[in-house]
């Protein structure tokens, strides 16, 4: 085989750092190479193509490339082109850590979760003023306890409701004390370590009850877990 038969060798110039390195055996070469294909972002690799190609196809006709228009690409990304403007820093909100004044914040999972639920609190808040409700409710726990309890209500079919306001007017007629208190040896009588809300007419099982102030009183927790779904009068026997 003779050399002429031997295709001859293609080679470019970087526009970055006007390395030689070799090019692919057919197509354009690259205006970069491989390394710096790497270590440059892409959008700055996008602006130095587009202005290696304006100089080196100053017509738009020619597609080949030249070592000489390569190296005055490289001449010019090097000591004429104007670099990016610095990226301002500021502090994020929830760490010491320097951001991009751009960002909300540094990125570090627990900055992210802040962000998050900060982010989800402001549109509460938001929905709160347009529609008067959501927000206070997810503020206040005895408002959000009364809906669950509500609603569970609803969905399995028992009529009435009641609100913390019975609570409260329900504790003052029993004067802080258990209702079970004198039906249960082992009831805690107070009820200022906490309360269960006990209904009289069990409303599991098939037995017609109902979720109303009517049928609701307090109880320590361990009279209400000894009667459980016990119909009252069957559960005082069993005591005594």
């Amino acid at each position: 085989m003779n050399d002429a038969s031997i295709p001859p060798k293609r080679e470019g110039v970087c526009a970055a750092c006007g390395c030689t390195f070799p090019g692919p055996k057919r197509g354009p070469i690259p205006a970069l190479c491989p390394q710096c294909r790497l270590t440059i972002p892409g959008s700055e690799q996008q602006a130095i193509a587009q202005a290696f190609n304006a100089r080196r196809w100053p017509d738009g006709t020619d597609a080949r490339k030249t070592s000489a228009q390569t190296a005055a690409a490289a001449h010019w990304y090097q000591h004429e082109r104007k670099p990016p403007p610095a990226t301002p820093m500021v502090k994020c909100p929830y760490c010491p850590d320097l951001m991009p004044a751009w960002r909300k914040q540094c990125g570090k999972p627990e900055c992210h979760k802040k962000f998050q639920r900060d982010r989800c609190r402001e549109w509460q808040r938001q929905y709160s003023d347009e529609h008067g409700i959501g927000y206070a409710m997810a503020l206040n726990p005895e408002k959000r306890r009364e809906s669950r309890r509500n609603c569970k209500a609803r969905r399995r079919g028992l009529p009435g409701t009641y609100t913390t306001a019975d609570e409260k007017a329900q504790y003052k007629r029993q004067h802080g004390k258990c209702f079970w208190r004198q039906v249960n040896p082992a009831c805690a009588v107070s009820l200022k370590g906490g309360y269960h809300v006990d209904h009289v007419i069990p409303v599991a099982g098939e037995r017609t009850s109902s979720n109303g102030p009517e049928n609701i009183v307090l109880s320590c927790p361990q009279c209400n877990t000894s009667k459980h779904a016990k119909d009252p009068m069957d559960w005082a026997g069993v005591m005594f």
